[in-house]
């Protein structure tokens, strides 16, 4: 994956610089507000003051088969470059779950469960907006369709209602409807992948068991105590309230999404934090890592009543060639799923501030192209729907190209500026538009020429016209 930045004037030696976007817990400068797509401006002023993450690497917890990866940034002046490179130490991405220890009893040591848990809906964050029920989150449907869905599925819901008090040991001794010691696993996957909400509870957990069976789940905290749980969960509401008002759910699915991926990333600038694995580092502290970003966008997609799931695997790094930890999310949106890595296209310094939007809702052979799907409760759906991709939804996707047919799209921008995603050879058509600038401003009815400037993240060209 390149991002690449170029900024040239008429007598100014050309200089390109390349800007690597990994997910990393390395520094993201912040970009400030934003407009959302509705036009309204986004404060992205945010407190960082309630520590609730452990250490995700500690031994109590588990260590995860995903370390974090690391990230640099270049940027310019004056058409010189400066590396601004930074990788701090950071918890692993919390991808699947990770068994602190198992103890065998006895018969009669726990007592059987046999009444329904009880699951509460989640409120709304604002009038405009209907969540999406927990009953219809992907990981609980995707367990509900296996042989032994309905004893999986209530598993699962007594583990959202035991999180959701701080139950330190959770009874999952349902003589109607136990589980197997080798189900137990997919159970606590499928739900931590679901719940984003649930901030303060870690991937690692402890469970005792008779002959094949699960009797209890103990859930890891982050250490948060219930006390100050309740003051937390307190400025995460108001923080989700305030991201999201203004969005109408009389609004397409289409336009709450494109509103949330743009408010996130005027909130939410990329670091290092001791909560930036969480929803919570996120939209309360306003930084967080890939896994923060994603679990923010999942949870914000719920509260706008879209079905949204969260995705672990890998994408590439730049500067070393090698896969390397990432989250990002799917959605579905008119009734397909798309990809989405909210991360990647968030903006930074390298590139001017620009917000990208090279990852919003693309296909699964799109995604491919510098990432790898891997496992996170649930398989990944199939993404081949293209209908509501940014480009395509706006008419901006360029196979073929003369200079009239780029100066129309450059044109309708009303700004001077060119946002298109390249289906054909990229490194191509960047040359093309280098070479051909001056004759596509002027076709477009620009007279007074400069010079130009663009950025790149994937297949998407920002050129600007100076």
């Amino acid at each position: 994956m390149k991002k690449t930045l170029l900024s040239l004037t008429a007598l100014t030696a050309a200089v390109i610089l390349l800007a690597v976007s990994v997910c990393s817990c390395g520094e993201k400068a912040d970009t400030g507000a934003s407009v959302s797509s509705s036009g309204a401006a986004v404060n992205s002023t945010v407190s960082a003051d309630t520590q609730l993450s452990s250490n995700y690497t500690s031994a109590e917890v588990g260590s995860s088969s995903l370390a974090d990866s690391s990230k640099t940034g270049v940027s310019s002046a004056s058409g010189t470059s400066s590396t601004n490179s930074s990788a701090s130490p950071s918890s692993a991405i919390s991808s699947k779950p990770t068994v602190v220890s198992k103890q065998q009893v006895s018969s009669g040591t726990v007592s059987t469960v046999s009444s329904k848990p009880t699951v509460s809906s989640e409120k709304p964050a604002v009038k405009t907006l209907t969540p999406l029920s927990n009953s219809n989150y992907y990981g609980r449907t995707y367990l509900s369709g296996k042989s032994n869905g309905k004893a999986l599925v209530l598993a699962y819901d007594r583990i959202v209602a035991g999180v959701a008090n701080m139950d330190k040991s959770i009874n999952l001794n349902d003589a109607s409807n136990r589980i197997k010691i080798s189900e137990i696993d997919e159970v606590y996957a499928a739900y931590f992948s679901d719940y984003p909400q649930h901030f303060w509870v870690t991937n690692g957990y402890k469970y005792s068991y008779m002959g094949d069976y699960v009797m209890t789940v103990e859930p890891t905290y982050t250490g948060i105590s219930k006390s100050q749980l309740s003051s937390a969960k307190d400025k995460f509401s108001a923080a989700v309230t305030r991201l999201l008002t203004g969005i109408s759910g009389s609004s397409s699915e289409y336009d709450r999404e494109l509103a949330i991926h743009n408010r996130l990333a005027a909130t939410c600038k990329y670091a290092s934090s001791t909560n930036c694995h969480t929803a919570y580092g996120a939209l309360v502290d306003g930084t967080a890592v890939c896994e923060g970003y994603a679990r923010a966008f999942q949870y914000l997609c719920y509260q706008a009543g879209i079905q949204c799931l969260f995705i672990t695997g890998s994408s590439n790094n730049p500067s070393t060639g090698s896969p390397e930890p990432h989250a990002w999310n799917a959605v579905k949106i008119g009734g397909s799923y798309y990809h989405m890595d909210m991360t990647w296209d968030d903006a930074d310094n390298s590139d001017g501030g620009i917000l990208h939007y090279a990852y919003f809702n693309v296909t699964t052979s799109q995604i491919k192209e510098d990432h790898a799907i891997g496992t996170s409760g649930y398989p990944a759906p199939n993404c081949t729907a293209t209908k509501y991709n940014y480009f395509v939804k706006n008419g901006t996707v360029v196979s073929t190209y003369t200079v009239d047919s780029v100066a129309k799209l450059l044109k309708a921008s009303g700004n001077r500026t060119l946002r298109v995603y390249v289906t054909s050879d990229y490194n191509s058509f960047v040359n093309w538009m280098r070479n051909n600038y001056q004759a596509v401003a002027k076709s477009a009815g620009i007279s007074k020429i400069k010079g130009y400037a663009y950025a790149s993240l994937g297949r998407e060209l920002y050129f600007e016209i100076k």
